[in-house]
């Protein structure tokens, strides 16, 4: 059976992936692991574009590249909606930080749409998927066909 619950959920499972969800993202911009568990496989599409990435663990260098880029700040993530099958749950989110980043004067906003894919084991949580981009606002097709490169 799928369930689907808009914003935040009272189902204790899926209230313990949300409180790990905010405390991760916190944890993120303030240039640590995020402490969510991963699969050993999981795929990130990132807010910095690219193709997708399989991620091989805290220890993986792009992401310790990345992280070390910020330096600190505030966030706050809204939970959208979930979607539960089962052990699987995806989460859509609105994460909304403001961010110190290195060599930057001023924190600077951090504003991403975030979809999420877990399941439960018996740890826990385990992230299977993670897509984050900023793109917010909406903006005109013309706007759209120049961020896509003509091959």
């Amino acid at each position: 059976m799928t369930e689907i619950i808009e914003g935040e959920a009272e189902d204790a499972d899926l209230h313990e992936l949300h409180g790990l969800i905010r405390r991760g993202q916190q944890l993120w911009i303030e240039g640590q692991s995020e402490g969510i568990p991963q699969h050993d496989q999981m795929t990130i599409y990132g807010p910095f574009g690219g193709p997708l990435r399989v991620f091989t663990g805290d220890h993986d260098p792009r992401q310790a590249a990345t992280r070390a880029q910020f330096q600190g700040g505030k966030s706050a993530v809204e939970i959208v909606r979930t979607i539960r099958s089962g052990e699987l749950a995806v989460v859509v989110s609105l994460s909304r930080s403001s961010v110190q980043f290195v060599d930057r004067t001023e924190p600077h906003p951090w504003t991403l749409r975030v979809t999420e894919v877990y399941q439960r084991v018996e740890s826990g949580w385990l992230r299977l998927h993670r897509h984050a981009d900023p793109l917010i606002a909406p903006r005109p097709l013309s706007e759209t066909l120049a961020l896509i490169p003509r091959t």
